[in-house]
């Protein structure tokens, strides 16, 4: 009989039962089932200095997988052991994981003989295993799904070992695994292979710390559920008036004063979420003692009377447990399933699909290493982004002439005093309070864990001092630097590797106070973006559309083809965009834009010194500086790099030997959304070089860089011999009949 082994003694978990266990005077408790069965079965031992008390055990009927479920030191473990035939081991695994999945609490170690080499080239001598391909991609993806992650290869990624020898094909195969889940992999502190004894496979120990020791940090987020208590309402407003009133004349700056204000105010919430929490499980407990009593009491009567108060007893614990369940639904935005008749089911698997869209299994270390450790995962982003919001020169390595040349001939229109007066304005709380109105409520709140609704909720006793905290800071005063920390979430670009940090899109979850800030200037700033960007840039300005980008093309294509003008289309992938814009280069093109100093000291102030940390698979990152980009995730950033890029835009338009297709108002050249350009290439064997040689200068002062290598083009009507010649030239992604632009 195959004996699978999993041990506890300390920390150690054992695949196989080494002979130096049974010297060892633990109490042990062992299950075997079927050991008569012809078929090989498989068994769990533990050994335990603590007792194990067992409270749930599950047997496969032909003796192949058994999982035991208990309590070891007030922590719930799910021991699981499986033992794969040696054909269709992915039909048996992808079952054995579904019985699994609903069987398993709390801290899970599967372990067991797959009979498979999970990767043949790095877990088999000879480089190859006859499982077919694509039974070891079901076999992936089911340990995938429930997030299982091969200990032994995560502490081991670059090396060869086996665990069972083939003597008649001479070869060795690593079969033996321990799997754990992924955010339960920060436990493990060894994994290894030792030697083959007794048995004619190799145990693997795992060494793992107690599961009260994950690398989580806990984060606070307002339960907005709270808010709709009046009693909750009248306290913290007057909190708040209290707090503003007496700091009034202190000689502390404005900015630090409004930050401390938002820890005195979490505190209080704190305070009245603990009250109601312990209220509602003592509401609960005893609304589920009264009808537990009123059941039995209706098991004898069988009386109309006790089942009419059985049924109202029934009511009062649904209107206690709604307020958990809306939020539940409010996290995964599904507000049907409140009609289904298992939500609380719907709402678990709802969560799961959300989660796992979040989840990052591995991830490309600098070193070329692949990692699934989460700490070692949120370190590579860390690392990736400090790096990326550092890219920029500083701003003596450009020369202050160079950059004033460029811009003097670049900039299309300038504002004038008229027009700059609305934006100079101090900041008022019709508007901080308009701007609060239009803040999206169930969004993710910034590291403050306060999100648009409490601003909502409050606004009447916040609007004044806000706007104090807001007209200060043309005093020379800065933003404090807890107020521009954010959490940054990574969210996975279509068609890109997920296995590197660059395949996934940095969205920052800025606080809201802030986010109400950079909206306020964002209103100002769209009354006169218009007049500061030409018609060709669509993306983020008022009364223009992406579609007026598609029907430019569209429109192009025609008329190059009905004219027979040979053109071309060049849609360029600029890399990061939005994250490498130079800030010394942004606020250049404001002032040259003539914007006024007040409203460019405002700007400043968001980008003072921002700091962040990186949020994945729930752990947090330390803590790094920025230096350049514009955060995607704050209201006023796609106007910034609108303006941003304007300059090169109109340098694009001026220079005559790029050439375009002539329309009746003029010639039409590039047609840009943000940051994706698509340029009406009309001569392009002299026309190409000049586009990247804009791209040159300008990435040189702005921080921007061209994907070469990702730039696409597609031939509208340029002759054969002439493609070639430019397929020669340049190194794009030639499309053959057509490219995809804005979704079309």
């Amino acid at each position: 009989m195959h004996t699978s082994v999993a041990f506890l003694q300390e920390t150690h978990f054992c695949t196989t039962a080494p002979p130096t266990l049974r010297d060892r005077r633990f109490p042990t408790v062992f299950f075997d089932h079927n050991p008569d069965s012809k078929s090989r079965g498989t068994a769990i031992l533990f050994a335990s200095n603590i007792p194990f008390e067992m409270t749930d055990i599950y047997r496969a009927g032909d003796g192949r997988c058994l999982f035991v479920k208990g309590g070891i030191a007030g922590s719930t473990y799910t021991f699981a052991n499986l033992y794969l035939p040696n054909t269709d081991q992915h039909v048996r695994l992808a079952k054995a994981l579904r019985i699994l999945e609903d069987f398993a609490e709390g801290t899970l170690v599967l372990g067991g003989d797959l009979n498979v080499a999970l990767n043949p080239v790095e877990d088999s001598s000879s480089n190859y295993h006859r499982t077919p391909h694509r039974h070891l991609r079901r076999i992936q993806r089911s340990l995938t799904a429930l997030r299982l992650v091969d200990t032994w290869r995560a502490m081991n990624p670059s090396a060869r070992d086996y665990t069972y020898y083939s003597s008649v094909h001479n070869t060795y195969t690593r079969l033996d695994y321990f799997f754990v889940p992924q955010y339960v992999l920060p436990l493990v502190r060894t994994s290894e292979i030792q030697a083959i004894t007794w048995s004619d496979h190799a145990p693997i120990v795992m060494t793992m710390s107690s599961p009260l020791l994950r690398p989580r940090e806990g984060t606070w987020q307002l339960n907005t559920s709270l808010l709709a208590d009046p009693l909750l309402r009248a306290d913290v407003t007057d909190a708040i008036q209290t707090f503003f009133a007496d700091h009034q004349t202190a000689e502390v700056p404005q900015p630090t004063i409004w930050e401390a204000h938002k820890a005195v105010i979490r505190g209080k919430l704190i305070s009245w979420a603990s009250r109601k929490r312990r209220a509602l499980q003592a509401e609960t407990e005893d609304l589920l003692s009264e009808i537990r009593k009123i059941e039995l009491e209706h098991h004898t009567s069988r009386d109309a009377d006790t089942y009419t108060r059985l049924l109202q007893a029934r009511t009062r614990l649904t209107n206690v447990l709604n307020p958990r369940l809306q939020r539940a639904i409010l996290q995964t935005k599904c507000f049907f399933a409140l009609h289904e008749d298992k939500p609380g089911r719907l709402l678990a698997r709802l969560l799961k699909k959300q989660r796992t869209r979040a989840y990052v299994p591995t991830i490309r270390t600098r070193d070329g290493s692949e990692t699934p450790h989460p700490a070692r995962i949120a370190k590579s982003f860390r690392e990736y982004y400090s790096t990326l919001y550092h890219s920029a020169e500083a701003p003596d390595r450009v020369p202050i002439s160079l950059l004033d040349e460029y811009l003097k001939t670049r900039i299309p229109y300038c504002l004038s005093e008229i027009q700059r007066a609305p934006l100079r304005e101090p900041m008022t709380q019709e508007e901080i309070t308009a701007a609060v109105k239009s803040q999206k409520n169930g969004k993710a709140p910034g590291p403050d864990g306060l999100p648009a609704l409490y601003y909502k909720r409050f606004g009447a006793a916040l609007s004044p001092s806000f706007a104090a905290t807001l007209n200060s800071l043309l005093e020379d005063h800065t933003l404090h630097p807890h107020t521009q920390a954010a959490t940054i979430v990574v969210l996975p670009k279509a068609g890109k590797d997920p296995k590197l940090c660059s395949s996934y899109r940095p969205i920052s979850l800025l606080k809201s106070d802030l986010k109400i800030f950079a909206t306020v200037l964002a209103r100002r700033l769209r009354a006169v973006i218009s007049l500061l960007v030409q018609k060709d840039q669509v993306g983020f300005v008022p009364a223009r559309e992406a579609r007026d980008g598609t029907t430019r093309t569209l429109n192009a294509i025609h008329c190059s083809r009905q004219r027979g003008v040979p053109m071309i289309l060049l849609s360029t992938d600029a890399e990061k965009a939005f994250d490498r814009v130079s800030w010394h280069f942004l606020f250049a093109t404001l002032h040259a834009m003539h914007l006024p100093p007040e409203f460019i000291s405002w700007v400043a102030a968001l980008y003072s010194s921002p700091n962040a940390r990186v949020r994945v698979n729930g752990i947090l990152s330390d803590t790094f500086q920025i230096r350049n980009g514009i955060r995607q995730g704050c209201p006023l950033s796609p106007l910034l790099f609108a303006l941003s890029l304007e300059p090169f835009l109109e340098s694009v338009r001026r220079n005559e030997a790029i050439t375009g297709i002539t329309g009746h108002n003029g010639t039409h050249k590039v047609s840009a959304y943000a940051d994706d350009l698509l340029f009406y290439v009309t001569k392009p064997v002299a026309s190409l070089p000049e586009i990247v040689e804009e791209f040159r200068t300008y990435g040189t002062l702005s921080n921007l860089k061209l994907n070469m290598d990702k730039s696409e083009v597609l031939n509208i009507n340029v002759p054969g011999e002439a493609e070639r010649v430019l397929r020669r030239m340049h190194p794009f992604v030639w499309c053959s009949s057509k490219m995809r632009y804005l979704g079309c």
